[in-house]
């Protein structure tokens, strides 16, 4: 579409708000729907956000980098940046040279003063005020969720599960270490991988050596595990559950940790030759045994190693 008859000029796309990109000796700029140049083409490429406010990109000696100005071309976010991509509706995610991720908003405001590991959307192209939407966080192996409350304001929390242990409600943090699935669906995962670990430790704790074998090769929870690993269809050559290990003593209490490694193989993983690779996983189950004789879980972490 061609805000103005001009050969060397040619408007890419509409930006909305009565604004268009267009293109000039290779670079990117902005007109209004009058046809009034408002940014220069010299950026490499050119978003709008919200109001009079633009992603746009230019080449440093590092490479291209992202930033944002206004239409009077100040810049309000310095061109640090590595990427920028919208999550739709809500917020912008911006993309540190040392592959962090940093949250804005559509007006170039900074939401969370914090750098994550990485950031995902449940339902990415429904807003968050959808019931059973979030964005999920990610930061040293610790998830966090933003949600949005009935009046509209984002709230940020842990993961935290109300699980049924040992025959007490406890509030339980689930943490993740594992490389696949995708965030969105971690949650899900190790609230049953939790379960059945507990009902595993508790055949441990009983000395219930049957229990113990077929919740380790009971075909339900080999299933759960391939289908966490998202390796459906793969198999399971080999598991090594060694008695729970001691590793604090301190207020009445000892503290666990029961190391699960498991061998498996995938099931799109062949070489050449018809051969599949092997690969490992790890689960540790850290829990608590109070003076009481109760156990207590208090984190579950797996680990995948390719």
């Amino acid at each position: 579409m061609l805000v103005k008859n001009d050969p060397e000029t040619l408007t890419v796309s509409a930006l909305g708000g009565g604004y268009y990109s267009f293109a000039q000796r290779g670079f990117y700029g902005v007109k209004n729907s009058g046809g009034k140049v408002v940014i220069e083409a010299r950026w490499k490429s050119v978003d709008k956000i919200e109001g009079d406010h633009f992603v746009v990109s230019q080449s440093t000696v590092r490479g291209e980098r992202f930033g944002i100005i206004d239409n009077a071309g100040n810049v309000l976010v310095p061109f640090i940046y590595t990427q920028f991509q919208k999550i739709p509706s809500e917020m912008l995610s911006a993309q540190t040279e040392r592959q962090k991720y940093v949250l804005f908003d559509f007006s170039g405001k900074v939401l969370i003063d914090e750098e994550w590991d990485s950031i995902s959307k449940n339902y990415p192209t429904k807003p968050l005020s959808e019931q059973g939407n979030f964005i999920q966080l990610e930061k040293d192996r610790n998830l966090y969720r933003i949600t949005k409350d009935e009046e509209g304001r984002l709230v940020m929390s842990d993961i935290r599960m109300l699980k049924n242990v040992f025959g007490e409600k406890q509030l339980v943090k689930i943490k993740n270490t594992a490389v696949s699935p995708g965030l969105a669906e971690m949650a899900g995962l190790y609230s049953e991988l939790f379960d059945r670990s507990v009902e595993y430790i508790g055949a441990i704790f009983n000395n219930d050596s049957t229990g113990v074998i077929n919740l380790a090769w009971g075909d339900n929870y080999k299933d759960l595990l391939l289908e966490g690993l998202n390796l459906r269809g793969g198999e399971l050559t080999g598991l090594d559950v060694p008695e729970p290990e001691i590793t604090d003593t301190k207020e009445g209490t000892v503290t666990y940790v029961c190391h699960t490694a498991m061998n498996y193989i995938s099931p799109d993983d062949v070489r050449a030759d018809g051969t599949r690779t092997t690969r490992y996983m790890t689960i540790d189950i850290h829990f608590k045994k109070r003076q009481n004789g109760k156990l207590a879980i208090t984190k579950v972490y797996a680990s995948r190693k390719d």
